[in-house]
């Protein structure tokens, strides 16, 4: 299946229990469905806004499509070389999986703020507007890749079976992500 389309799941299977659905409670039909906040996780935004880890953008082009296809770009690209190049195949994945993470954040006009902890705040992010275990899985892989672009004695580098759970989670996250950036509006 090509990376650039969202799988067809049943809801319960990506893990993502809390992904749009019509008023009637079937699975959201995005092109019909009116732009709303998006309530899960509102309290723990407004937080990292307060603490200046968010920032609201009032103004400039909204770069969502932008974020979603280098997503797509770098999950594809680690799928291609995963068997021949597996610390760089996880890189692509880990960059897929932020790029996601970081598209639910604009299409909400929000961004991290540039400077150390940009990559922490996405995975706080996901943890408070996508779930609990989404954040951590997020917050591990960021562990892996700093430990795989900084190597030392005490910390293991990415290794192939690193990179395919990596691919699997940037999946999971595009596909979040392109499921909520075409339903959810600015964040208040």
């Amino acid at each position: 299946m090509s990376s650039s389309q969202p799988q067809d799941r049943p809801h319960g299977e990506t893990g993502n229990h809390d992904l749009p659905t019509s008023r009637t409670g079937e699975t959201a039909d995005t092109k019909t469905l009116e732009r709303v906040p998006w309530p899960k996780g509102a309290d723990q935004i407004r937080a990292l806004i307060e603490q200046g880890t968010l920032m609201k953008l009032t103004s400039g082009p909204d770069l969502t499509s932008v974020m979603l296809e280098g997503a797509r770009s770098d999950l594809g690209a680690a799928e291609v070389i995963l068997q021949n190049y597996p610390s760089t195949a996880f890189d692509n994945a880990y960059d897929a999986a932020r790029k996601s993470g970081a598209a639910i954040l604009e299409c909400q006009r929000l961004r991290v703020k540039s400077g150390e902890g940009g990559h922490a705040a996405i995975g706080a992010a996901i943890e408070a507007q996508i779930g609990k275990a989404e954040g951590r899985r997020f917050q591990s892989l960021r562990y892996i890749r700093n430990a795989t672009q900084c190597p030392s004695p005490d910390k293991d580098a990415a290794v192939a079976d690193d990179a395919a759970d990596a691919i699997e989670f940037a999946k999971l996250m595009l596909t979040a992500a392109e499921t909520m950036t075409a339903i959810v509006g600015v964040f208040r």
